[in-house]
């Protein structure tokens, strides 16, 4: 494998990686595990990679040092990386302008990725919701709503800060139904505290 390849494919693992985790993190931090088998989380991390893989590629033809600060950069392993940390500011670069008439269209890495993007982020948020409506639906029938309740009330750490603390509690009360309090537990708790408060408690 070529040197230039070879960065290529890094560019293309960390551009992938890097998106992907800022959208699990920012999205998705509790309920990641019911998204884990959605394909088009797979997608979205293949679209930005094969963007980063494009900008190494292309480096030396695109202005990329205008999105990414590689002046005095060498290594094109160390370009590579930057390139793939940096992959959404790549999305700014125009490859090309099209013309018609006396409008300008210009035509860059931010036209490939929004004609997918919005799809597949929209796949995201249909695929979580189903996942979470078949997760919860075992728990939702065992309980009644106040004992829901009491539960998800109980196992909120006093440590949390008072703010985030009392508005969770404010939502829980104001819920409408077992379903809507497990919901807001586990967005707000994750997994393993869900399955601690509304499964049998652990022998000690």
């Amino acid at each position: 494998m070529t040197t230039t390849a070879a960065a290529a494919l890094l560019a293309f693992v960390v551009g992938g990686f890097i998106p992907t985790l800022e959208l699990v993190t920012s999205s998705y931090p509790r309920s990641f595990f019911l998204i884990r088998r959605c394909k088009s989380l797979y997608l979205y991390a293949l679209m930005y990679g094969l963007v980063a893989a494009a900008a190494s590629l292309l480096g030396t033809t695109l202005a990329i040092s205008d999105a990414i600060p590689l002046q005095g950069v060498k290594s094109p392993f160390v370009q590579a990386l930057l390139i793939g940390i940096s992959v959404k500011a790549i999305l700014h670069i125009n490859l090309f302008t099209l013309t018609s008439g006396k409008t300008s269209t210009p035509v860059g890495f931010e036209t490939f990725t929004r004609f997918f993007e919005g799809g597949l982020l929209r796949d995201l948020k249909f695929f979580e919701f189903e996942q979470i409506a078949t997760f919860l639906a075992s728990y939702s029938t065992t309980m009644g709503i106040e004992d829901a309740k009491k539960r998800a009330k109980d196992n909120v750490p006093k440590t949390l800060p008072d703010e985030e603390r009392q508005a969770f509690l404010v939502d829980v009360e104001n819920a409408a139904s077992v379903r809507t309090v497990l919901e807001l537990f586990l967005r707000f708790a994750g997994r393993r505290t869900f399955l601690y408060a509304f499964t049998a408690q652990p022998k000690t």
